[in-house]
């Protein structure tokens, strides 16, 4: 971007931090009309340095901080994970961290920013690696914690820091969801498939064969394989999995990445739009005005079947699913079967 747009982009940027003193970096950006990748290079918000355009390279290296917080977010969810990055698995632009701690499948195909972003807040340093994709969206964000490796941390800087100054001029848009026009799709074919899983991450195939949009083959499946029930249902569930101390799976994603959470939760705290996990080592936010449609799923896998909470936004989109906590070989845990049993059925 030209020193003239960046002045007044500088213009801009004081005129709305005078309206609005407290948003985040995202809000602002929405505001000016850009990508918060262009807000975040512009140095005026937040201080950031820039890191060579090598994601996959610079990812394989974080399991050496040690214990990190890391953060995904959709429009409607938000979800943050304290833990160690585990061994970085990567088979082309495909990623996989398997641990108790943080769990993601990563989708490396559209990575391509780094930034290394340190500022005060509310007295404290906060010292992160951002990661964007070529569209100037936050793919994830790992903030180090008072347990981080620093050595480590300064180390990766040094390697990777690029003399790179400018703001990126970023691809317009998103990446492009392609979906077939409902009387080109069959459902019942599709129905079928779904009643004969045997693994729940065959579901997604499914999907990908006829390029279904996944809340239309929801919306039409039988009630034995998917109902609707009240979008306060997320409320319930979680106030009941921590009554019981049942432990639970959280998924939250964007393009770029799927964040997941397993574990007993404890703090449940509604604010005004947001219902809030605020844990130790996991904190879930979500908007629940920006939720349109909630569904219950049954998956018929080799080891019974699995049932999830699944809440769609406005546009129809995934927004974020719960299950109870499972692993491939163990059956689905009854107590959470129940929690799901006693949510009512949308009229």
């Amino acid at each position: 971007m030209p020193t003239a747009n960046t002045l007044k982009l500088r213009e801009r940027y004081d005129e709305v931090i005078q309206r609005n003193p407290k948003l985040r970096i995202k809000e602002y950006a929405d505001l000016l009309g850009i990508s918060e990748l262009e807000l975040l290079a512009s140095n005026l918000h937040d201080p950031c340095v820039k890191l060579q355009e090598n994601p996959i390279e610079i990812y394989k290296v974080l399991p050496k901080l040690g214990r990190v917080m890391v953060l995904a977010r959709n429009e409607n969810a938000v979800h943050e994970r304290k833990g160690t990055i585990g061994k970085v698995q990567v088979q082309g632009t495909m990623g996989l961290v398997l641990g108790e701690d943080i769990d993601l499948r990563i989708f490396f195909d559209d990575w391509k920013y780094v930034y290394n972003v340190e500022k005060e807040h509310n007295g404290k340093m906060l010292r992160s690696i951002q990661f964007f994709n070529k569209y100037g969206k936050p793919a994830q964000k790992v903030y180090l914690t008072d347990e981080s490796n620093e050595e480590e941390y300064q180390k990766l800087i040094e390697t990777f820091k690029s003399d790179d100054t400018t703001i990126p001029v970023v691809e317009k848009g998103e990446k492009p969801k392609v979906y077939n026009e409902i009387e080109d799709i069959d459902f019942d074919k599709a129905i079928g498939e779904w009643e004969k899983l045997e693994d729940t991450h065959n579901f997604q195939a499914i999907l990908d064969t006829q390029k279904i949009k996944r809340i239309e083959l929801v919306k039409r499946a039988p009630d034995n394989l998917a109902y609707r029930v009240y979008n306060d249902a997320v409320i319930d569930i979680l106030h009941s999995a921590v009554d019981r101390q049942v432990p639970i799976m959280v998924f939250v994603a964007n393009d770029d990445i799927v964040q997941i959470h397993t574990g007993v939760i404890s703090n449940i705290r509604l604010i005004e739009n947001w219902t809030n996990i605020m844990d130790e080592d996991f904190n879930m936010h979500l908007r629940n005005d920006l939720i349109a449609e909630s569904y219950v799923l049954f998956k018929p896998t080799n080891d019974g079947i699995v049932t999830s909470l699944e809440l769609y936004d406005m546009e129809g989109e995934l927004a974020i699913t719960f299950f109870g906590k499972r692993k491939p070989g163990i059956p689905e845990l009854p107590e959470w079967q129940a929690i799901i049993a006693e949510l009512e059925i949308a009229k």
